[in-house]
């Protein structure tokens, strides 16, 4: 899932200016629950909602190690991440200090 910003060209033929902010990672070959929503804060900040990409269940209808992204810190799926409009982690977030999982 990505978070892109760009400019409506005149005539509204395409858009210019394209820019990425923000890649969820790890990229998973799941098509499983990746949907995502996105919210703008009080204070201009982006909030981004990205799933858990909920894997197939094992043949014996365990829960796959893939079900349970949403518990792991080193991953950004299934979590809420809020960046700057610039696609920057803003600065009194309290992971600014661990990139990992920072936003």
């Amino acid at each position: 899932m990505r978070v892109m910003k760009a400019t409506l060209s005149v005539g509204d033929s395409g858009l210019q200016n394209v820019q990425m902010l923000l890649t969820v990672t790890p990229s998973v070959g799941s098509t499983s629950q990746y949907g995502g929503r996105l919210a703008e804060g009080l204070d201009g900040t982006l909030f981004v909602t990205a799933g858990d990409r909920d894997g197939p269940h094992s043949p014996t209808g365990c829960e796959t190690a893939q079900m349970r992204t949403a518990q792991d810190w080193t991953s950004q799926n299934g979590k809420i991440l809020r960046i700057n409009k610039d696609g920057s982690i803003p600065a009194d977030n309290p992971f600014a200090s661990n990139p990992v999982v920072a936003q």
